[in-house]
């Protein structure tokens, strides 16, 4: 595994907090060179001017925070592939980087000089307040879980709404179930903040209905995914779902095996799973 880190980079190509967009095209091809490209096409869907500009500019002023942010990378890179290995002894040989990006997100699963790879936004761990140790080590365990799953299985077509959200629940599951096998923990959300977790739980079985319904319905579940949306208040609330999700297929089988089930055989096991009691 090999571990990239840009924070020194990051403080002398941006200098007192100033960010400059063609100063930071210079820094990623530095990095790698399709990864401005990569990034700035990520970012196309939004306007980054008015939506992520503040955000990256916020974080190179928040020193300290950066600077926690760096500190947390180290502590979660430290001795973490004797722990994959012992683990998951079939996790793909991945890029790890620390970077600044455009607000594209904190964790990314992606491919980067052809090899698997995962992108931590500091700019967007910044603004989503997971800079602290724990965060840090269940954001990068999350993606380093998606690129686990995508090294045993392709991702299967998704021709309907149906389809596509009952594959993100099932995904993310997958990678919250392997974030808290590395974490020791099946309650391991770094999603956690001002009682999320404790809100999720409480409400779990009238979660899982109206995901169940609306993917029966054909309806979206976008408002259960992202930081930008959010479930009667509550952001990331499909991770929750999810991970329950995949905790529920794992009654009778290993996470390997839950992670490889066929998209045909989900829907079934969903209905299962909504009309089973809440388990601790």
């Amino acid at each position: 595994m090999l571990f990239l880190d840009t924070y020194p980079e990051i403080l002398t190509r941006f200098p007192e907090g100033r960010f400059s967009l063609s100063l930071w095209r210079e820094y990623a091809a530095n990095i790698a060179e399709e990864l401005p490209d990569k990034i700035e096409q990520d970012v196309s869907s939004f306007d980054f001017l008015q939506i992520g500009l503040p955000v990256v500019q916020a974080a190179l002023q928040q020193q300290e925070k950066l600077t926690q942010a760096h500190e947390s990378f180290l502590l979660a890179v430290r001795g973490l592939e004797v722990n994959l290995a012992r683990l998951f002894p079939d996790m793909p040989d991945a890029i790890v980087l620390f970077y600044l990006g455009l607000c594209d997100s904190a964790g990314y699963a992606t491919t980067l000089a052809e090899k698997p790879a995962v992108l931590l936004g500091v700019e967007k761990i910044i603004e989503l307040g997971w800079c602290d140790e724990n965060a840090m080590k269940g954001l990068l365990y999350h993606e380093l879980g998606h690129l686990w799953q995508l090294s045993l299985r392709s991702v299967p077509s998704q021709n309907l709404p149906q389809e596509r959200w009952l594959w993100q629940l099932y995904s993310e599951g997958v990678a919250m179930a392997f974030e808290q096998e590395v974490c020791g923990n099946p309650l391991t959300f770094h999603q956690d903040q001002n009682g999320w977790l404790n809100w999720c739980l409480q409400q779990e079985s009238c979660l899982k209905r109206e995901f169940y319904r609306r993917i029966l319905k054909n309806e979206s579940a976008q408002d259960f995914f992202g930081d930008w949306n959010n479930y009667q208040g509550h952001s990331d609330v499909g991770y929750f779902l999810g991970s329950r999700f995949i905790r529920f297929l794992m009654r009778d089988r290993s996470l390997r095996e839950a992670a490889l089930l066929p998209l045909p055989c989900l829907l079934p096991e969903l209905e299962n799973w909504v009309q089973s009691p809440t388990f601790p």
